[in-house]
């Protein structure tokens, strides 16, 4: 009976465990040959990167070191050009500012003569036109200052004779009521020393739909114009019915904004403008319209006070002339002037005064001063400018000289520092090189050994792997040809037939797979290195003697996973397995 007839009809019959183990060994071969050509194709790719680096380092160094060379040459000729031209700039400056002040000094001696002699004749005519235009600009500022202290307020107050002062004083709100004709009455008059009648009414109120806050109410109409007069502008705007001016602090207080509408006692208001910060009562104060306080305070025809401004034209005894013509008019009044205010405009008035005055002796004096000074500037001048030629030209004449020595030292330096640092620097360079290439070397060397590491571990694991599936597969086989073996065994095979029976057959699938693996094996090793079958190192990444180890492999790894299902198969007893069967 021919053993290999047997194998080979077993293995036509059963294909498939036969396929599968020839996948296994395969496997198992393809595995070892890509990665051992992939783990040379590696070490290739390093070397040919380590040898084109250091190529190419090399070639850098050397055109940098051409460049430097090149530069350096370039830099001392620039530096040579640059002191000839600056050479011959400062000859050619030299000589044009000798002549130059030779000029300059000429004319200037003309020129200052003749402005000797111009000056006299303007300075005298000058005098007179600015001792007229200082005595113009004095009263200029006298009328100025006086329109300025305008802006500082009513600064007369006209109050009833029954109204307590301490108490004014302490609440700074008048109490006592007078008739509200008495304005007019003031108005119609030919009073000459106020100006400005403001008829007003004051009273501290709380404000009910506020919390009850305390604020000072104000009602006024705006100004009375006096009838012997003309029209002058209002110190203050007249405030209209229905509208609320508010201080800053109510304003701030409250929440209140302009173009809000408030109530008060009852009534609605449009604010019409919330002041900014005063500093003084008004900021917690409110104003209304003049009848429209007065319904509101059940003040009707009744007023608490006049404002009014003093006239520029009072004397040292102002208050007691305003008070001698007012009692002549209003014999029921008393009148107070805000002290502050007027003694602002009073000092006002006198610094104009005192101002027009110094300015009209500071003027004669300046006059007097500049033609003396112009004098004896003009004679020194021209002395000092002959002096200061002959010390320019020996300054120039030493600064050009150092300037050449200068630049001639600091191109000297230039150009030795350049040749150093670049010897420095090609030095380095190459350190910096040779310190790169190694660095490469090394990281490749250790990613390579970690590779090597990586395949030391996986090709065992998978020859174990397929040792164990064709072992298992191989005791399949064995288990479902019991009943065949134990025929064979009663017509007398022998066990070690019987055992050749199942290691030919893993003979014939490791053959098989070492064939297989070896093609797959190239393949996948060529086609993952990215290498052309044409490239002059691809034949580099095959080794005989791994071939071999892998031809080998195959037919050790499927005897190796049969010979125990096989040696198990073999010494089974005949009888027992046909009694079973």
């Amino acid at each position: 009976m021919n053993l290999w007839r047997l194998t080979l009809r077993e293995i036509s019959h059963r294909r498939l465990h036969f396929g599968l183990g020839l996948i296994s060994v395969s496997a198992a071969v393809s595995v070892f040959i890509s990665t051992t050509i992939l783990l040379r194709d590696k070490s290739l790719r390093d070397e040919d990167a380590l040898v084109r680096m250091e190529r190419q380092q090399k070639e850098q160094i050397a055109e940098d070191q051409a460049a430097r060379a090149q530069a350096l040459q370039e830099r001392r000729m620039e530096l040579e050009n640059k002191l000839g031209t600056l050479r011959s700039r400062l000859r050619t400056e030299f000589a044009a500012e000798r002549g130059k002040l030779s000029d300059q000094l000429g004319k200037r001696q003309m020129e200052l003569e003749g402005d000797l002699r111009e000056t006299q004749v303007i300075l005298r005519a000058s005098l007179k036109e600015r001792e007229f235009a200082v005595a113009k600009a004095g009263a200029e500022l006298q009328d100025a200052m006086r329109k300025i202290t305008k802006g500082l307020g009513f600064n007369i107050l006209i109050l009833p004779r029954d109204q307590d002062l301490n108490r004014f004083h302490l609440e700074g709100v008048a109490t006592a009521v007078m008739p509200e004709a008495l304005v007019t009455k003031l108005a119609g008059s030919k009073i000459v020393t106020i100006n400005h009648l403001l008829p007003v009414v004051t009273r501290r109120i709380k404000w009910p739909e506020r919390d009850n806050l305390e604020v000072v109410l104000i009602g006024t109409r705006g100004e009375v114009p006096l009838a012997h007069r003309d029209p002058k502008k209002p110190l203050i705007d007249a405030v209209p019915k229905g509208v609320m001016i508010v201080g800053h602090t109510v304003g701030r207080r409250l929440g209140i904004k302009a173009g809000q509408e408030v109530e008060l006692l009852g009534r609605k208001f449009k604010v019409a403008k919330v002041h900014g910060e005063r500093g003084s009562m008004d900021d917690s104060s409110i104003w209304l319209n003049l009848g429209e306080a007065q319904e509101l305070l059940k003040m009707q025809n009744v007023i608490n006070a006049i404002l009014a401004l003093e006239c520029n034209c009072a004397t040292v005894d102002r208050v007691g002339e305003i008070r001698t013509e007012i009692a002549g008019i209003l014999p029921g009044t008393q009148i107070i002037e805000r002290g502050s205010q007027a003694l602002a405009r009073a000092e006002a008035r006198n610094k104009a005064k005192a101002q027009a005055d110094a300015d009209l002796e500071q003027a004669d004096a300046n006059a007097r001063k500049t033609l003396e000074d112009q004098q004896c500037t003009a004679e020194a001048t021209l002395a000092a400018q002959k002096t200061a030629n002959e010390e320019t030209l020996a300054a120039q004449s030493k600064r050009d000289t150092a300037t050449l020595k200068i630049h001639e030292d600091k191109n000297a330096e230039l150009i030795t520092a350049q040749r150093v640092g670049d010897v420095v620097a090609l030095k380095q360079e190459r350190e910096n090189a040779a310190a790169l290439l190694q660095n490469e070397r090394i990281s490749r060397g250790i990613l390579r050994a970690q590779n090597h590491r990586f395949a030391d571990i996986l090709i065992p694991l998978v020859v174990a792997a397929s040792a164990l599936w064709v072992g298992l597969l191989t005791y399949g086989n064995a288990r479902l040809r019991q009943a065949e073996v134990g025929i064979l065994r009663a017509i007398g095979l022998k066990t070690g037939q019987v055992l050749g029976l199942f290691l030919g057959k893993a003979l014939l699938l490791g053959l098989l797979g070492a064939a297989l693996g070896l093609v797959a094996g190239l393949a996948m090793g060529l086609g993952m290195s990215n290498r052309g079958i044409e490239e002059a190192r691809t034949l580099q990444l095959f080794e005989a003697r791994q071939l071999l180890i892998a031809a080998a492999l195959a037919p050790v790894i499927a005897m190796l996973g049969s010979w125990l299902p096989a040696i198990l198969a073999a010494r089974q007893d005949p009888a027992a397995v046909l009694q079973e069967e």
